[in-house]
């Protein structure tokens, strides 16, 4: 379901420290500077500008259990050069629903639309701290163009 105005200002705010705190864990910034940097780095989230420029903002929601999490997808960065390719800059589910199956159940949604849409290959960065996403990623058929000391860059054909 995409995100209203309202919800959009909530995500925002939990992107932003949900950024702070993965950049940290992966060693990135520092703790005390990371609040700041994660403002620098998502201006164009917080101004709305990634909203007018593709990027789509979506919650996962589960019958009888309302909302368990967001989903942002949208073009990969211009310097990439990629064509037919969205990029999924985040997956998030609530930390109360985790481990019944909704982030690749979020995940597998999120393709199975981007193929309606003819899109032909999605990608990701993953930090390598977070050993359950690159599970998660791996055994949903991504493979690796990148694999750094800290984080990981992977894609996956959708047609």
């Amino acid at each position: 379901m995409p995100l209203d105005d309202e919800k959009y200002v909530e995500f925002v705010h939990r992107q932003l420290a949900e950024t702070a705190r993965q950049e940290t864990l992966a060693g990135h910034w520092r703790p005390e500077e990371a609040e700041e940097r994660a403002r620098e780095e998502l201006a164009g989230l917080i101004s709305g500008e990634a909203r007018r420029t593709g990027h789509r903002f979506f919650e996962a929601v589960v019958p009888r259990t309302g909302r368990v999490g967001w989903i942002w997808e949208g073009p990969p960065p211009v310097s990439l050069g990629l064509v037919n390719t969205r990029w999924l800059y985040q997956i998030t589910i609530d930390e109360a629903q985790r481990g019944k199956g909704l982030r690749r159940a979020t995940l597998v949604a999120v393709e199975g639309m981007l193929r309606r849409e003819g899109v032909e290959t999605i990608r990701l960065n993953v930090n390598r701290w977070n050993k359950v996403a690159v599970a998660l990623y791996e055994s949903s058929g991504y493979t690796y163009a990148y694999k750094g000391e800290t984080d990981a860059n992977l894609h996956k054909r959708l047609c």
